[in-house]
């Protein structure tokens, strides 16, 4: 507000005048006008934003951000990041390893149910993430020792509820805990669209201060 300064973003455009329409309903048809969203659009190779949807209908400057301010529970985007992913990292297990979608509980006794209140039995760990079951997302993040999990998500920008023992409640395998953002989120899966590397979301490429020459 108070330099003057030129500041080179990741900005695209394109794919920000995409997402401006369908935030504001001209390409795609919201319930009402009630609903907000939240959207980060990342280049998968590099981390930079390419476009973001930080709310519905709203006017003004410096609001909140619903792509990077929030802070929401996951749900089951979480079962790649804490459940399967680090199953395949640590224990070798792989998209045909078995799993028996059955009646199950969580490590303290308390039950844990399907979406559908149905258990489908013996399935492959491709159709057990594709179909979204809860039960084997449980015993893949089960299978594999806490505090690896641990170092696994935090390693993809991602701040689980630790305990004073450095492990996380059961509970992470189904996204249920302090939670993230949507551009956190991009940035955690883009790692596996980059050979398992993860680079930090960024926007600011250069600042170019105008009085003194000097580049950042």
């Amino acid at each position: 507000y108070t330099t003057g300064m030129k500041i080179y973003t990741t900005l695209d455009t394109g794919k920000q005048r995409v997402l401006n329409d369908i935030m504001n309903g001209v390409t795609w048809t919201w319930k009402d006008d009630l609903i907000q969203a939240g959207v980060g659009v990342l280049d998968t190779q590099t981390g930079a934003i390419l476009a973001i949807g930080g709310g519905r209908n709203r006017t003004g400057e410096r609001q909140y951000n619903y792509a990077t301010m929030v802070n929401k529970q996951i749900g089951s985007t979480a079962k790649p990041l804490f459940d399967y992913g680090p199953a395949i990292e640590y224990n070798n297990f792989c998209e045909s390893t078995p799993f028996l979608d059955e009646s199950f509980t969580y490590s303290s006794g308390a039950p844990i149910k399907n979406w559908d209140n149905t258990f489908e039995g013996l399935l492959t760990l491709k159709v057990a993430l594709a179909e979204s079951r809860n039960i084997p997302a449980l015993k893949a993040f089960q299978s594999v020792d806490n505090k690896k999990i641990v170092e696994f998500v935090q390693n993809l920008g991602i701040t689980p509820e630790i305990a004073s023992d450095g492990t996380i409640h059961e509970a992470h395998s189904l996204g249920a805990f302090n939670g993230s953002n949507p551009v956190q989120m991009a940035g955690a899966y883009a790692a596996f669209g980059n050979g398992g590397y993860y680079t930090k979301p960024y926007s600011v490429k250069k600042i170019e201060y105008i009085d003194s020459g000097k580049t950042v």
